[in-house]
């Protein structure tokens, strides 16, 4: 659920705020102690997304296959799934909010 939600936020900040990733980066160079550059980018767009998808399809292969310890599918296709749904819509809710 952990990295779905991580590649799906990823996913929706740098296609619909991708005019403001520079502005982002500007920010957390003003506050932070460590300097972003402009490979930033390029990791948090396309390394970071690859690396979290592959993860993720291993582990759902890995999950479909073997299961999950003595869990009922019923019982993972409630809270499992369920909370990867919820994560999704509420990732797609909060891209479509206004900033403040």
């Amino acid at each position: 659920g952990i990295v779905l939600g991580a590649v799906l936020s990823i996913a929706l900040v740098c296609w619909f705020k991708r005019a403001r990733l520079e502005e982002l980066r500007h920010h957390i160079n003003s506050i932070s102690s460590i300097r972003l550059g402009k490979g930033w980018k390029f990791t948090l767009t396309v390394l970071s997304p690859l690396v979290l998808i592959s993860t993720l399809i291993m582990t759902l292969i890995s999950l479909t296959v073997e299961g999950y310890e003595n869990y009922s599918p019923q019982l993972l296709g409630w809270f499992g799934w369920g909370s990867l749904g919820f994560c999704a819509v509420f990732a797609l809710w909060m891209s479509q909010q206004s900033d403040r």
